[in-house]
């Protein structure tokens, strides 16, 4: 057991230098009257944060009116999956999802309470605004666009939404002001927390396998066959 940053943090982070735009496969939940159905897309990796040694935190984001949005306020069991082709390894990640929107919002209180009070010595919603800015200016140009998966009559209507935006508080004139203004409301923060993590590195031969899980605020770390 070890009461210290488990190791497959730096593993990941190592893994992740060596990635120009770092990206995962996000699984979540879609619960429905006629059952429950998986759903998986492609996140650009944002940041891993420790507001303790023994809590790693994954960042990403998404926007607020998404589906996706909805599954996590809903059941936050998520499952997600790194491949890196160069050291030929993967990183499979289990654990619950929380999302930070804007202050505004109604899942907004939520987030500190679900988070608990270890992790609220981070300034979440500074990070938020941070990880908005850290975006490219296309991508935040993203989040003024009509909801996601809206019916569009055609594909000329895209020409009508802005093609890029500042970052908050560099706007220039009062339109541009309102337009980040609208896409900083749209931008939400999914915060990761892991409870188990599955290392396969199929570089080396034979190939190698751990894995660790969280128990209490511990972490055991077990090597298991491939």
């Amino acid at each position: 057991m070890c009461v210290r940053a488990p190791r497959w943090v730096d593993i990941l982070r190592e893994a992740l230098s060596g990635e120009k735009t770092p990206t995962y496969t996000l699984s979540t939940v879609l619960s429905t009257p006629s059952g429950v159905f998986p759903r998986s897309r492609s996140v650009v990796h944002r940041a891993v944060v420790t507001p303790s040694p023994s809590r790693p935190l994954l960042l990403t984001t998404t926007d607020i009116r998404t589906p996706k949005a909805d599954q996590l306020h809903i059941n936050a069991n998520t499952a997600a999956i790194f491949w890196f082709p160069k050291p030929n390894s993967q990183i499979r990640v289990v654990g619950s999802t929380y999302l930070l929107p804007q202050p505004s919002h109604r899942w907004h209180a939520s987030f500190a309470r679900d988070m608990g009070d270890e992790a609220m010595d981070i300034d979440w919603d500074l990070e938020r605004v941070k990880v908005f800015d850290s975006i490219s200016g296309y991508l935040r140009a993203t989040f003024v666009r009509p909801v996601p998966g809206s019916p569009m009559t055609s594909y000329d209507d895209a020409e009508k939404w802005p093609v890029t935006l500042p970052k908050h508080g560099e706007a220039d004139g009062e339109e541009q002001k309102r337009l980040v203004e609208e896409a900083l409301r749209n931008f939400a923060l999914v915060v990761l927390d892991p409870t188990e993590v599955d290392f396969l590195e199929l570089g080396p031969s034979p190939d190698r396998r751990t894995t660790w899980t969280k128990k209490g605020r511990e972490w055991e770390e077990h090597i298991v066959v491939p």
